[in-house]
């Protein structure tokens, strides 16, 4: 092969690599999170659940007011792109609902058990991490509130 097609080949090679790098933008009102080229769109709504649930933490361990509304992301935990294509089907989905359900619940509330609620909360993310990707489940058993 001469020197002209091989270059040819290699700028037709870079092109295609390039072509495959093309990573989506995110939406930084959303994260504060930065994204990096392998991280899924679970992955960004897991830390901004995470980021969350630390806020949450606080308000209520301080007996200030949560708003009314639970984040509207978290509908796209189910059918959200993962890392690990086991983390889905109808058992992900169902602890991921739960999990929706539980944060809904805290949201409107209004016998004063928004701690209790809260802790079932993380208790329900801990049972899904124990099932799908155990990693983060000692960061999250942080979270729960005393």
């Amino acid at each position: 092969m001469d020197l002209k097609n091989l270059l040819i080949l290699f700028l037709i090679a870079n092109l295609a690599i390039s072509a495959c790098n093309n990573n989506p933008e995110i939406d930084s009102s959303s994260s504060e999170q930065m994204m990096t080229g392998s991280d899924a769109e679970l992955a960004i709504i897991m830390r901004q659940i995470h980021d969350d649930a630390k806020r949450l933490k606080k308000q209520i361990s301080n007996s200030n007011s949560i708003g009314d509304e639970a984040p509207g992301y978290l509908k796209e935990i189910i059918g959200a792109v993962t890392t690990d294509s086991t983390v889905e089907g109808p058992v992900f989905e169902a602890f991921a609902q739960t999990y929706i359900n539980n944060i809904q619940a805290i949201y409107t509330d209004t016998s004063g058990s928004q701690k209790d609620l809260f802790n079932e909360a993380i208790a329900t993310c801990i049972d899904c991490h124990g099932e799908f990707c155990p990693g983060p489940v000692k960061t999250i058993k942080k979270l729960y509130i005393k």
